[in-house]
C-alpha cells in the first residue's frame, strides 16, 4: 500500500465529529463518477435558499462561518459570509436557520428575506441557565428541543419567539465511567426523536469495554426516553443514514477508531460481530435484519463509514490495515493508509465494487433536497481541511456541486 502523507490530525477528527444534525463518514468521487471541473446545480435563485456552513482552521482554533445564496455555490467566500466564531454549530429546520454558540450558551435564529436573501438576526435564546453545557438539538412534528442524555433532560423551546417553555426530567444515561456518551445526532423517525450514540474513552488502555449497538428513543407526547440496545453487534453503531423509503440504517463509523484500540485483545481482529441494523417505524431494532460486516469484510479492520442506503444497496467504506490496540494514538494508524469501499445488496448481501469514494478522507451523508441525496466531503490537506458538496445521481455517480477549497463544508441546508 501507499502511505497517504496526513500528519498530526488526531484531534482534528474528534473535533469535526461534534455537529449538531449532520450525518456522517469517509471517501470521494473517482474519475470516472465526477468531472475535474466542479459543477453548478442549477435552481433559481428567486425560488430557493441554500445556507452553507464552513470552518476556518486557524491558530486560535476553528471558526464558522454562514453564507446563504439562491444555489449552491461553486466556491465559497467566507468573507461575504457572516463570522460565527469558536465551538459554533449549525442546523436548519425548513427555512429556520440556528446556529449555536456553545461558548455563551445562546442559540440564534436568523431570518432569510425571500426577496434578497439577506440574512439577520431573528430572535435570541440563552440557555445558560439551564445547566446543559453543549446545545444539542433535535426536532419532532415541529417541536424543538433541546437534550443532554447524560443529565436526563429535554427542555422544549418555542421555534418562533425562542423561549424556553417545559423541561422534561427522563432516564439519565448509564455508562461506565471511563466512557464518554456522544449523541450529537438526532433524527425524526415517525414523530420520535431516535439518538444513536458513540463513545469515547476517557482513560487506556488494560480493559475491554463491552459497547453494543445503542439508541435512545425520545417520545414527545409522553415525554419520556426509552433506551434501546441490540447485543448482535459488538462494535460502535451510530453512522446513521435512510434508504429512498425513509427507513434508517445504522451502521459503525469512524468513532470505531477511538474504540478498538481500547480492547484488551491480542489479536489485530475485531472482537464479535461488527453489524449494520435497520430501524422499526416504532423506533426499535429490526430484529430480522442484521448484515454482518466482518463476516462479509474478513479483511476489514475498522469500518471509516456507512454512508448511504440507495437502491437497496448499502455504501461500506473501511480500511484492511491491522489496528494497534496499545496506546491512545495508534487509533488512528489506519487513516495513514487508502480506504476502501464496497457495496453490499441489503435484501441479498451480494457485495458490489464501489470507487466513488475511495479519494476523501470522509463523506457524511447531509440531506435529501428535491427528491436527491447530498452529502459533505472532506480530505486532509495536512494543516487544513477540504469540503466538498457532493449530489448522488446514481448508486454510483456523484456530482461536485461546491468545492471548499480551503475551508471545510460542513454543514448545508436547503431552506425552501
Amino acid at each position: 500500500m501507499i502511505k497517504k502523507n496526513k500528519t498530526n490530525k488526531n484531534w482534528a477528527w474528534a473535533g469535526m465529529l461534534f455537529i449538531g444534525a449532520i450525518s456522517f463518514g469517509i471517501f470521494s468521487c473517482s474519475e470516472d463518477d465526477v468531472s475535474d471541473d466542479v459543477k453548478d446545480v442549477t435552481t433559481n435563485s428567486e425560488e430557493s435558499a441554500w445556507v452553507v456552513a464552513t470552518l476556518d482552521e486557524t491558530p486560535n482554533g476553528r471558526i464558522m462561518y454562514m453564507n446563504v445564496s439562491g444555489q449552491l455555490p461553486s466556491t465559497i467566500d467566507k468573507s461575504e459570509g457572516i463570522e460565527l466564531g469558536l465551538n459554533s454549530s449549525m442546523i436548519a429546520h425548513n427555512d429556520v436557520v440556528l446556529t449555536i454558540n456553545n461558548n455563551a450558551k445562546t442559540i440564534t435564529k436568523w431570518s432569510v428575506d425571500k426577496n434578497t436573501l439577506e440574512i439577520s438576526v431573528d430572535a435570541l435564546l440563552s440557555f445558560a441557565s439551564t445547566g446543559l453545557s453543549y446545545g444539542f438539538v433535535a426536532f419532532a412534528n415541529d417541536q424543538a428541543f433541546l437534550y443532554d442524555l447524560n443529565e436526563g433532560l429535554f427542555i422544549e423551546f418555542d421555534l418562533e419567539s425562542m423561549e424556553l417553555m417545559n423541561t422534561y426530567n427522563v432516564a439519565p444515561l448509564e455508562s461506565p465511567d471511563y466512557i464518554i456518551p456522544g449523541t450529537w445526532q438526532a433524527f425524526e423517525n415517525h414523530g420520535k426523536i431516535v439518538i444513536p450514540f458513540r463513545y469515547w474513552p476517557n482513560e487506556c488502555c488494560d480493559y475491554s469495554i463491552p459497547v453494543y449497538a445503542q439508541i435512545a428513543v425520545f417520545d414527545p407526547e409522553t415525554k419520556s426516553v426509552e433506551y434501546k440496545t441490540d447485543t448482535r453487534s459488538s462494535g460502535v453503531t451510530n453512522y446513521a443514514t435512510r434508504d429512498n423509503s425513509g427507513t434508517i440504517y445504522l451502521g459503525p463509523g469512524r468513532d470505531m477508531s477511538f474504540v478498538t484500540s481500547f480492547f484488551d485483545i491480542d489479536t489485530d481482529t475485531y472482537p464479535g460481530h461488527l453489524s449494520i441494523f435497520r430501524l422499526t417505524t416504532d423506533g426499535d431494532f429490526d430484529p430480522n435484519f442484521e448484515i454482518k460486516l466482518d463476516e462479509i469484510i474478513p479483511e476489514m479492520r475498522v469500518v471509516t463509514a456507512t454512508s448511504f442506503v440507495f437502491d437497496d444497496k448499502v455504501a461500506i467504506s473501511y480500511s484492511d490495515h491491522p489496528m494497534e490496540n496499545d496506546s491512545w494514538d495508534t487509533k488512528w494508524t489506519y487513516e495513514e493508509y487508502p480506504n476502501k469501499s464496497i457495496l453490499i445488496d441489503v435484501n441479498t448481501e451480494e457485495i458490489s465494487p464501489f470507487t466513488a469514494f475511495d479519494d476523501y478522507d470522509g463523506v457524511h451523508f447531509v440531506g435529501n433536497y428535491d427528491g436527491a441525496n447530498y452529502f459533505n466531503a472532506f480530505t486532509w490537506l495536512g494543516d487544513r481541511y477540504n469540503g466538498k458538496i457532493l449530489k448522488q445521481n446514481s448508486v454510483d455517480d456523484f456530482t461536485i456541486v461546491t468545492d471548499g477549497e480551503s475551508l471545510n463544508t460542513y454543514y448545508f441546508a436547503k431552506l425552501w
